[in-house]
């Protein structure tokens, strides 16, 4: 990972911890961060990102939990 990298991801880590470490938003935090780093605005970049987040159909809500179940055992053959 280059310096470039290095700095966005550092700031999308900042920004995933500010929104309450909500899983499944990294990719929006990634791009936030990189535009922040290139030098756009944030009312520009949280503009975009809300854009990206909100036009996601398949969301989970936050409070539906996933389960697995246990593997099945026993021979292969």
């Amino acid at each position: 990972m280059d310096e470039r990298d290095e700095r966005i991801r550092k700031r999308a880590y900042e920004i995933w911890e500010s929104e309450g470490r909500r899983e499944g938003d990294h990719m929006a935090h990634w791009h936030r961060a990189r535009q922040e780093l290139d030098g756009g605005s944030v009312e520009e970049v949280n503009e975009q990102a809300s854009e990206r987040f909100n036009s996601d159909e398949e969301k989970r809500p936050l409070d539906e939990t996933v389960t697995l179940g246990t593997p099945p055992m026993g021979s292969p053959d």
